[in-house]
């Protein structure tokens, strides 16, 4: 399958200079993703592809500082009793379990619950130091209140690691955490219009590094999310939407692309090209290439970009795919190295 990029007939493709282990999310293709979210661990060369877990709601992995451990999320309600979610059908009477972080061995094994919220987590990322988890959180008691505005009810929340002590929140309206390096800052993207910002981790000083629409050339440029830091710090890849149309013209066609920027937000470049949506960059350790997922733009049923297809069977064209990019060759191409379905790559950080 090709989404304007590379595809391989199998796995065993080789990018000089970079090794890793990476994580992910999979939902098997044609089936209901609902019962069939886990989590899947691949080598940068596509080779040692592994299930990591089994029981079919568990998604958006993140590693331990070291290594050794991979936290993830594990969903404990399906279609049938959906809470009042910015996804899925609104059931004001559901009732709601809500979302569980687990801990795990970076094997698999020794999986155990480290903290049950009331409401729906999603994106957690650990701090440098082991210490913290940033993670968007929506506590149930806000999703049941009536909604007076619009725009987004969740907010970028800090954790103890151990899962101890109250959630605290950081920034409002902000998703997709990612610490720096040193573990002094954290990037997100903050409503409204999803820009790129930085601030710093006691919650001062939030900066935005990119405009949340840009409609002022062709193509224009509307929103971006999922930041993640080069390990020098020194550089954010993130995902943005790139319409090659005027907004409310008959055929807009948007895609997703890979951009990157300093870690100022000088030299924005963009990454890729093509007709498809990619999105959730993650760095190699050694920085010398970065991963990322993509999915065509002219499938319009497979639902949020970020794992939540809708219910039901996946369409044949909806299958996600993991590509590593080099960063060292100017003339590199996307490969890709999954023959199954992918989502949400992360890099371990250690080669």
């Amino acid at each position: 399958m090709i989404f304007g990029l590379v595809a391989v007939a199998s796995t065993t493709v080789t990018i000089k200079g970079q090794a890793g282990r990476i994580v992910f999310d999979h939902a098997a293709d044609e089936k209901d993703i609902w019962g069939t979210l886990n989590i899947y661990s691949v080598n940068a060369d596509g080779t040692q592809l592994r299930a990591l877990t089994t029981d079919g709601h568990s998604y958006s992995p993140t590693w331990s500082p070291d290594g050794r451990h991979i936290l993830y999320i594990h969903r404990t309600y399906g279609p049938d009793n959906l809470p009042q979610l910015e996804i899925g059908p609104r059931k004001p009477d559901a009732s709601v379990e809500g979302d569980e972080l687990y801990v795990m061995d970076s094997t698999g094994g020794n999986a155990h619950l480290l903290r049950r919220l009331e409401g729906q987590i999603a994106a957690p990322a650990w701090s440098p130091d082991g210490k913290t988890l940033a993670a968007q959180y929506t506590p149930y008691a806000e999703m049941a209140k009536p909604r007076v505005r619009s725009g987004p009810i969740f907010g970028l929340f800090l954790i103890r690691a151990g899962g101890q002590g109250e959630p605290r929140l950081l920034f409002p309206s902000a998703t997709d955490p990612a610490w720096s390096p040193d573990g002094k800052r954290l990037a997100f993207s903050v409503w409204p219009g999803y820009a790129i910002a930085v601030g710093n981790a006691d919650g001062i000083d939030q900066v935005r590094l990119t405009e949340p629409y840009l409609y002022t050339t062709n193509p224009y440029i509307a929103g971006a999310d999922s930041p993640t830091w080069s390990p020098d710090g020194k550089q954010i890849a993130y995902a943005a939407a790139v319409i090659t149309t005027a907004p409310g013209t008959p055929g807009v066609n948007t895609q997703n692309q890979i951009f990157l920027m300093g870690s100022d937000g000088s030299n924005k470049r963009q990454l890729t090209t093509g007709n498809q949506r990619c999105t959730h960059p993650t760095w190699s350790p050694d920085g010398k290439a970065i991963a990322f997922y993509c999915f065509p733009a002219w499938a319009p049923a497979c639902g949020d970009p970020e794992g939540f297809r809708a219910p039901g069977p996946a369409e044949p064209e909806c299958v996600r795919r993991i590509f590593v990019m080099s960063l060292t060759d100017p003339d590199a191409k996307p490969i890709q190295i999954t023959q199954i379905d992918g989502a949400r790559p992360v890099f371990a950080p250690v080669p």
